[in-house]
């Protein structure tokens, strides 16, 4: 997996050396990230059939000359691939169609003191025919990310429910979806994920 990975580098770097010799590096816009990420031996975990952060995180680095401040990590907006499109359009002054979910990081790129999103949600949903075939062909899960806290939900499993407070455990060691101090957080992330649920049409069912 590491060396996929430089090897992805390496063809970013052909492209912006490219974009350099031709003199389009100042008007280019840039964005680079992934559909998934990797367990990478994290928790046990080599795939990328899971909810923890290795799989479920990716990268969303934008570059567009001197239009965007360089060097600066953003820990205050939550981020989805959603939102991808949306900043395209916005950027290539396109019309934004009604039917997307997703919504232009650009606001929040050119002023960092805005608001952003309450939560996003992962789906996690083994598509491809590997695990179609396999034990995991009926997997299916949920994730809900706020600011501080993650939420995740499988369909299967007795104890299917996770709740990770992500200021505190980066690494996702506790559980604390069946802590009883945590119930009202609990709670309000499976509110935020039925309204979610509902918003995109989705048939994935969650424990009340």
């Amino acid at each position: 997996y590491y060396r996929l990975t430089e090897a992805v580098d390496k063809q970013v770097g052909r492209v912006i050396d490219a974009l350099e010799q031709e003199g389009l590096m100042e008007n280019t816009l840039i964005i680079f990230t992934s559909d998934h990420g990797d367990g990478a031996a994290s928790h046990k975990w080599h795939s990328k059939l899971s909810l923890y952060e290795g799989p479920a995180t990716v990268p969303f680095i934008i570059s567009f000359g001197d239009k965007i401040p360089k060097g600066i990590v953003d820990q205050k907006h939550l981020v989805s691939g959603l939102d991808l499109l949306p900043t395209l359009c916005d950027y290539a002054g396109v019309e934004i169609p009604d039917h997307v979910i997703g919504r232009s990081i650009r606001p929040v790129i050119e002023n960092f003191d805005l608001e952003g999103k309450e939560f996003i949600v992962t789906e996690l949903a083994p598509f491809y025919r590997g695990a179609l075939e396999g034990k995991y062909r009926d997997w299916r899960g949920r994730m809900v990310r706020t600011l501080d806290y993650k939420y995740c939900v499988y369909n299967q499993g007795e104890r299917n429910e996770q709740l990770f407070d992500m200021n505190n455990d980066r690494g996702e060691t506790t559980n604390l979806a069946y802590d009883p101090d945590m119930a009202s957080v609990v709670a309000y992330h499976r509110t935020l994920l039925k309204e979610w649920l509902v918003k995109t049409d989705d048939n994935f069912i969650i424990p009340e």
